[in-house]
């Protein structure tokens, strides 16, 4: 999936999230999902590859060890020190400054 919720706003975006993840949760199936926004790599992901620029190369792999389901635990996780840690690490990875 590539950037599906990019141009939504930012409830219809958390309502499809968590619809997706409920998905996932079922039927347990592989998902590749593109974003450009980190919080919601790591709060969608299980494994986080970080791109170079053209041509791509993987910069980094972010295991991402947060328990689901998340869906009911979204403000904990977001506001917890592990994601605070791996948001860092990943605008670092991107050049980014904190």
């Amino acid at each position: 999936m590539d950037e599906p919720f990019g141009s939504l706003d930012a409830q219809t975006k958390d309502q499809l999230q968590t619809e997706l993840l409920e998905l996932w949760q079922e039927d347990r199936k592989t998902v590749v999902f593109v974003t450009h926004d980190i919080d919601e790599a790591i709060y969608m992901a299980d494994t986080i590859l970080v791109l170079s620029t053209k041509p791509a190369t993987i910069v980094d792999r972010v295991t991402v060890d947060f328990e689901r389901p998340r869906t009911e635990r979204r403000l904990d996780i977001e506001s917890s020190d592990a994601f605070k840690r791996i948001k860092s690490r990943l605008r670092r990875d991107l050049g980014l400054t904190d």
